[in-house]
């Protein structure tokens, strides 16, 4: 393009150019408008093609019309040339494009547009068709030769041919929008074909060119007509059409010898083929291109009776996919012969795999509940692992899967169970050898896969493993609460890539499965703690119920020599003598009193304490108590006796009753430095219970310390109470005894004041006329979950 185009010293204001400035803008508005509107349609397209070669011619003019020198002017008309040759070609493709006849005229419409470029390029390369400008009243104008000439009849042969479809478009379509439309443009194109005047002043007539005026007449006409019918007339034939081809299966239409009449472009895809080749096929020249000869689809097809028949593709191209095709005849009467089989292809590849994805996922998550039920509904370690296994079976088919857990010592790999191998035999293989904490799944503590055993060493058994014929392995660490309890591992016999989604899954698994071995391990250490436990507790009955039965045998043959001294069998003692046998006879009845608590206590652990009931008067019981304590307390206090003589006689165990009284008289002594303690008893005749009490006025029990007071071997205050002897067993007795009995024992103190403890018993004890066992029932061991 030469340089001087670019010069506005090569230009001056022409308002003969304003015209044609402004149709030529006209016209490019409208032919984006219609391109928008008709949405980008094969019509709007061949639209917007013509307006902007006239487009291209009006601008171009504008400015020739500008120019102030020949050579500009004579550039601007060869550039205007590229609008000019090309109308007719336009034209014509657009006429056909609306009349919907563009199929059976496509060949005329590529011809026009090689012979429009031929004479653009004769304009460009030679002079035979512009060979210059000439100067008029109004600016420079093209000035034609000879090459001008053939080129008007083939501009006015096309232009007739145009109007001539119009023509017969209006006569032939019926009456509606159609046949207005027709109308509308062959009107519009009449007039712009006025346009033409302007080529006598190419031809040296000083004429005035309103070619442009034609051209806005043509603009208004033509708007008015897209306006009102629109370019293209959406028919059923249309619709039908257009959604067969944006159908995204493949859709082949058959006569009733099998012979496509009808294929949208979703089959021209699949068949590979355009569609003037598909059209006229027989349906088992096509059906061998995508089928195997063995699902006879061409068959299956004319049966016209099929719904998803599913076959696999053969195409190198596609890879592996699969292709469902349904099928079903077309009648004029349902009582003729087909006239017609409609056939729809569909790739179900990814329909199927999502599919397989839906079913793997419910598998496996069906997998996951079974084994966490499965696996919690029981705590042996052997039974859970054996239903883990069971389940990898189904889940992990074609592979052999072993469990090995770290000992309890963390040091050594232990194996535990397998399934799909000899167990037997990989337990005895490197049977002494020791499996250490190499193992690359203990390293990693993640999955660890490996296509082929063969390259490296992946544990202690890869010798094995090799040896039997496997070749993959996958690895997983059993891990709970981030502790690694060993390996869950899968060998298969061919090489096998364990994919992402798998060893997530398993991952899974595995946890879920650490979480139950862990339970089952921790139950098997509680059980052993349990029996361990019931084994030292029958060790210490046994050793305290032996000591204290051979204690009590020499403490009895001392109280009773020491009574004969102190009778003055053996001779006359003096005072010095008296006092010291009655400190012997004093602490030799405390260590028998002690030595009898342990022995009630070791029958209460062993469960061997009898209730035995008879008849007991209350108040010639405590008649017969009082008896006992007729002796010098040595200490400033006195014992007090409050009791009523009308007291009820109580069905109850004497023996059992006389410890509870004397455990707590003799606490109450020994805690006791100044002042009294008193033994009270009541009856409470509408509850048909009585109420014995023994208050002190002690040292007394500090309010933190009061839970504590039953409890077995346990004395407040050690450095004090020690001074004061005992094993801590006389209050763990009275409970023990109260509840035995049917009754309850509470104690209210005050540190300083002394304390008061009150035993409740039933008059009738439940168990009257009858011998009755108290065993004491020890909480069994529950493991931890």
């Amino acid at each position: 393009m030469p340089p001087e185009l670019f010069n506005l010293a090569n230009y001056s204001f022409n308002p003969y150019a304003i015209p044609t400035l402004i149709t030529g803008v006209a016209i490019m508005a409208l032919s984006f408008i219609v391109l928008v509107g008709e949405r980008n349609s094969h019509v709007s397209l061949s639209f917007f093609i013509m307006t902007v070669t006239a487009a291209i011619w009006l601008f171009c003019y504008s400015l020739m019309y500008c120019a102030v020198a020949a050579p500009v002017a004579s550039a601007w008309a060869v550039m205007g040339q590229l609008g000019v040759t090309f109308i007719p070609a336009a034209v014509y493709h657009f006429t056909v494009g609306t009349l919907g006849i563009y199929s059976k005229h496509k060949s005329r419409v590529w011809v026009a547009w090689l012979v429009s470029g031929f004479f653009f390029v004769t304009a460009l390369y030679s002079d035979a068709f512009i060979s210059g400008v000439n100067r008029f009243w109004w600016g420079y104008y093209a000035r034609y030769e000879w090459a001008s000439v053939p080129f008007l009849g083939f501009f006015f042969g096309l232009m007739a041919l145009s109007l001539q479809h119009y023509w017969q478009g209006y006569h032939a379509a019926a009456p509606g929008v159609e046949k207005l439309r027709s109308k509308a443009l062959f009107i519009a194109f009449c007039i712009a074909y006025l346009g033409s005047f302007d080529y006598l002043a190419a031809f040296g007539i000083p004429s005035y060119p309103f070619g442009h005026l034609a051209v806005l007449g043509f603009i208004i006409l033509t708007a008015r007509a897209v306006w009102r019918f629109r370019l293209v007339d959406i028919t059923p034939a249309f619709a039908a059409t257009e959604i067969i081809n944006a159908m995204a299966d493949a859709l082949l239409v058959l006569d009733k010898e099998g012979t496509v009449r009808v294929a949208n472009r979703a089959a021209c895809q699949l068949f590979r083929r355009p569609e003037n080749t598909l059209i006229g096929s027989p349906i088992q020249n096509l059906t061998s291109i995508i089928a195997p000869p063995e699902f006879i689809l061409d068959r299956v097809i004319l049966s016209g009776s099929v719904r998803d028949y599913e076959f696999p593709l053969i195409d190198q191209y596609t890879g592996r996919s699969t292709l469902s095709v349904s099928s079903f005849v077309m009648r004029d009467d349902p009582a003729m012969d087909p006239v017609a089989f409609v056939c729809i292809v569909r790739d179900v590849t990814e329909q199927k795999k999502a599919q397989l994805d839906i079913q793997r996922h419910t598998e496996r998550q069906v997998a996951l509940y079974e084994i966490n039920l499965a696996t919690t509904s029981t705590l042996e370690l052997r039974a859970v692992l054996n239903v883990l296994l069971e389940k990898l079976t189904v889940l992990v088919p074609e592979t052999a899967t072993t469990i090995m857990l770290l000992d309890k010592s963390e040091r050594e790999l232990i194996k535990v169970a397998a399934r799909g191998i000899d167990e037997e035999a990989w337990r005895a293989y490197g049977a002494g050898r020791g499996h250490d904490l190499n193992h690359p799944v203990l390293q990693a503590k993640d999955a660890v896969r490996i296509s082929n055993i063969h390259i490296p060493d992946i544990g202690p058994d890869s010798d094995y493993f090799r040896k039997s014929g496997f070749v993959s392995y996958l690895g997983v660490p059993l891990i709970a609460q981030d502790k690694v309890l060993g390996i869950l591992s899968f060998y298969c016999q061919r090489e096998r890539y364990f994919s992402d989604e798998e060893i997530n899954f398993l991952r899974t698994l595995a946890g879920q499965a650490a979480g139950a071995i862990q339970n089952s391990q921790l139950y098997e250490q509680t059980k052993q703690q349990a029996i361990d436990l019931e084994k030292a507790n029958k060790v210490k009955d046994e050793f305290l119920g032996v000591m204290s039965h051979e204690l009590r045998t020499p403490l009895n043959v001392i109280a009773g020599y020491t009574k004969i001294v102190q009778d003055g069998v053996l001779g006359e003692i003096n005072a010095e003598q008296v006092n010291a046998l009655d400190k012997v006879t004093r602490h030799s009845n405390e260590l028998l009193v002690m030595v009898n608590s342990i022995m009630d206590a070791t029958k209460i652990e062993a469960g061997g304490v009898i209730v035995e009931c008879d008849e007991l008067p209350l108040p010639e019981f405590l008649d017969e108590l009082k008896l006992l304590y007729e002796y010098p307390l040595g200490k400033d206090i006195s014992l007090r006796w409050v009791y009523a003589s009308n007291l009820p006689v109580i069905r109850t165990d004497r023996d059992k009753l006389k410890h509870i009284l004397q455990n707590l008289i003799n606490n109450a002594l020994k805690f006791t430095e100044v002042g009294h303690v008193t033994v009270s008893a009541s009856h409470a005749a509408g509850f048909n219970r009585v109420e014995l009490s023994v208050a002190d006025t002690g040292i007394g029990i500090a309010p933190q310390d009061l839970p504590l007071v039953f409890e077995k071997f346990l004395q407040l205050d050690a450095s004090r109470t020690r001074s004061q002897g005992g094993v801590g067993l006389g209050l763990h007795i009275v409970k023990t005894f109260s509840q035995v009995l049917g009754g309850t024992v509470k104690v209210t103190s005050q540190p300083g004041e002394g304390t008061t403890f009150t035993v409740t018993l039933p008059c009738v004890y439940e168990g009257v006329g009858a011998v009755r066992t108290y065993a004491r029932r020890r909480p069994e061991a529950k493991p931890e979950p």
